[in-house]
């Protein structure tokens, strides 16, 4: 029983540490450092702006970007199946077969000022 325990308790420790290691490497490598995921889901993804920044939205289950662009601070982005689409304060902005049998992320990237009054993004990864 002791050699078992020797030999099962490294294996379960593998095992747990490769399915720990692929959740962490779920985001997107294509998308800037500093963005953060807000909502994810299958049914009406929402989320609100905290502040000006920049939004992108990908379909998780195929790997794709549904959408990506600006937004300010209450806006209010929604991935509607019902609409067909990714909307912005219930302002269709890019018409999409959206499936409830897929999972979609919002990350949101806040917009960053220069010291001369432009704005930044934050390097891609």
């Amino acid at each position: 029983m002791t050699r078992t325990r020797q030999v099962a308790m490294p294996l379960w420790l593998g095992v747990l540490i490769v399915l720990l290691g692929g959740c962490a490497t779920d985001k997107d490598k294509d998308l800037p450092a500093s963005a953060q995921l807000m909502a994810q889901g299958n049914r009406g993804v929402t989320a609100v702006a905290p502040e000006d920044g920049m939004i992108y939205i990908n379909n998780d289950t195929t790997g794709k970007r549904v959408y990506a662009g600006q937004v300010h601070k209450g806006d209010s982005i929604t991935v509607d199946r019902e609409k067909k689409g990714v909307m912005i304060n219930d302002r269709l902005v890019s018409e999409q077969q959206i499936s409830t049998t897929n999972d979609y992320k919002i990350y949101f990237m806040p917009m960053t000022h220069s010291s001369d009054g432009t704005h930044n993004h934050d390097m891609m990864r």
